[in-house]
């Protein structure tokens, strides 16, 4: 999603929601110290390797 979207989004009070991995994380983190973060994990490890096949 372009910065400049999500600059919109938030400027309206709007929430976002956004995909990213670990470094996406850290960084919108840097930028956006009050941001909320959900990881979520698949129930198992067979599962997880499954998900990615």
């Amino acid at each position: 999603m372009p910065k400049q979207l999500v600059k919109q989004a938030l400027d309206k009070g709007r929430d976002i929601i956004v995909k990213v991995d670990i470094q996406g994380a850290a960084t919108i983190k840097k930028i956006l110290p009050q941001a909320v973060f959900i990881f979520l994990m698949p129930p198992s490890m067979e599962e997880l390797a499954t998900r990615l096949k």
